[in-house]
């Protein structure tokens, strides 16, 4: 986790998971479709 780490995780039971497990789902999604550019 990055500081400063917020992220909750308890399992909330709207989400059926905890807010830090969808933040780096989201997180990992992104990276997927990320294009590398390097300069």
């Amino acid at each position: 986790h990055s500081y400063p780490c917020l992220g909750d995780m308890h399992v909330d039971a709207e989400l059926g998971d905890t807010p830090l497990h969808i933040a780096g789902y989201t997180h990992y999604s992104a990276l997927e479709k990320a294009e590398i550019v390097r300069i």
